[in-house]
């Protein structure tokens, strides 16, 4: 609408900026950063992160908190939804994949503030 945008930036997944463990088997991908559930990835090192989300609304600027766009993994900038809820309630929803590690994520920002973000995979 007029009053409000949404702005969401991807880049390349930067090697050098994160922890990689890999299986010394296999050679897949066991953690990033500490974390072991590789959203948008099936054990492949990703390709694309997100770099920033940001909201643009009546009252200002909005920028995600690193923790709201962090391990989630090959973004795709054409499946985003945004739905407008009751009592000044948004959610941002994108269906992201690598082609195998599909997985929805849904943030709800209430007042212009994120509270919280939803993630389904594993379908």
């Amino acid at each position: 609408n007029d009053t409000l945008c949404v702005e969401i930036r991807q880049q390349d997944f930067q090697f050098s900026e994160h922890v990689i463990v890999k299986d010394s088997l296999t050679g897949f991908v066991r953690s990033i950063d500490g974390c072991s559930e590789l959203i948008g990835t099936d054990g492949n090192l990703p390709q694309r992160e997100y770099a920033s989300v940001i909201l643009w609304h009546p009252a200002g600027r909005l920028e995600f908190p690193p923790t709201y766009i962090a391990h989630l993994y090959e973004p795709n900038p054409d499946n985003i939804t945004v739905a407008i809820g009751k009592k000044n309630t948004l959610f941002i929803s994108t269906l992201n994949s690598d082609g195998a590690g599909g997985y929805y994520a849904v943030w709800t920002i209430k007042d212009y503030q994120v509270k919280s973000l939803f993630v389904l995979y594993g379908f």
